[in-house]
């Protein structure tokens, strides 16, 4: 299950840790994104939470905040579904999420395989549109 090793008393610092990594200095990369998380947040922890001003947590707070491995899972998955929302993904984002995963020292090919699988999408996306046409 998604979040299941994040608390309810937790989830507001894990929104702030999830707008530190992906909440560029320029604002959100996607207007959808902070839509998706409040949703998530919602349904999932039973907690509102507004991502457009919920000041950000730092990689080493978040670091301190969550130090079960598997909590730290549980957030570079929801960096890696909220990059997901973005097309094409800015140099800046991508390199905030590897930053993330490796200072919390995850290494999860969730990352690779989502990248992997939304470029592999669009160039199949833009094939099927060459053949309509």
């Amino acid at each position: 299950m998604f979040l299941a090793h994040t608390s309810i008393a937790q989830a507001e610092e894990l929104a702030a840790a999830v707008v530190g990594a992906m909440r560029l200095p320029s604002g959100w990369c996607s207007a959808f994104q902070p839509h998706f998380l409040s949703l998530i947040f919602r349904e999932l922890l039973e907690v509102e939470i507004n991502f457009e001003q919920i000041r950000g947590l730092s990689v080493a707070e978040a670091g301190v905040i969550f130090p079960d491995p598997l909590q730290r899972q549980e957030l570079i998955e929801l960096l890696v579904l909220t990059e997901m929302m973005v097309n094409p993904i800015p140099a800046e984002l991508e390199r905030s999420l590897e930053h993330w995963a490796e200072q919390l020292n995850v290494h999860d090919r969730s990352l690779v395989l989502a990248r992997d699988v939304a470029t592999q999408a669009r160039a199949q996306a833009q094939s099927d549109f060459y053949r309509l046409f």
